[in-house]
């Protein structure tokens, strides 16, 4: 399953074979990470359109082992959005993945959300997102999507687009397993 992830980038056989040598080192780390993933939509809250992000990231994060524990949809409240967070934090998910609510209308509220619950902000995540975004569309520089650590959770908020939502988790995968080693202090090397 691996191999269609990393076909789905444009890579260079050499980068392709560091890739597939990461995922082999790291794929007990991907087996044991608990990851929630949260919609935020109102359209998809209220029934009024399915939610094609979560099969789309549910599908992405199988092809390398990690299996997704919990998934939630909430509309687009400020205080819905923070109490999901707040609750996967508690209940010690290793990573949780928001999708939706990350542009410029008045209801994306899920960077403000997610800012109240982090603790430390990863701004590099965020960079290697929109990075990765922007080679596709100059409108990738309209996301206003965080990322950030609360206790030993890892927080991502991912674009609310199927095409979004591919280009910037697959760009994420890689450094899942390290971000997870820094933040449990398993990592000797960093």
């Amino acid at each position: 399953m691996m191999i269609n992830y990393m076909k789905s980038k444009k890579k260079s056989n050499k980068s392709l074979e560091k890739d597939k040598h990461n995922f082999d080192k790291y794929k007990d780390v991907y087996k044991s990470l608990r990851v929630g993933v949260i919609t935020v939509s109102d359209r998809v809250y209220n029934k009024l359109m399915e939610d094609e992000n979560y099969g789309l990231i549910k599908g992405i994060l199988e092809e390398v082992g990690i299996s997704v524990s919990y998934y939630s949809v909430v509309p687009d409240e400020l205080e819905l959005i923070e109490g999901e967070l707040r609750k996967l934090v508690q209940q010690q998910f290793d990573l949780v993945l928001t999708n939706g609510g990350t542009g410029f209308s008045p209801k994306d509220l899920t960077p403000e959300a997610t800012k109240k619950v982090i603790t430390k902000e990863t701004p590099g995540i965020t960079e290697l997102m929109r990075y990765e975004g922007f080679k596709n569309t100059p409108k990738a520089a309209l996301s206003r999507a965080t990322s950030g650590i609360a206790n030993k959770t890892l927080i991502i908020n991912l674009p609310g687009t199927p095409k979004g939502v591919k280009e910037c988790l697959t760009a994420v995968i890689p450094i899942l397993p390290h971000a997870y080693e820094m933040i449990n202090q398993l990592s000797v090397r960093h």
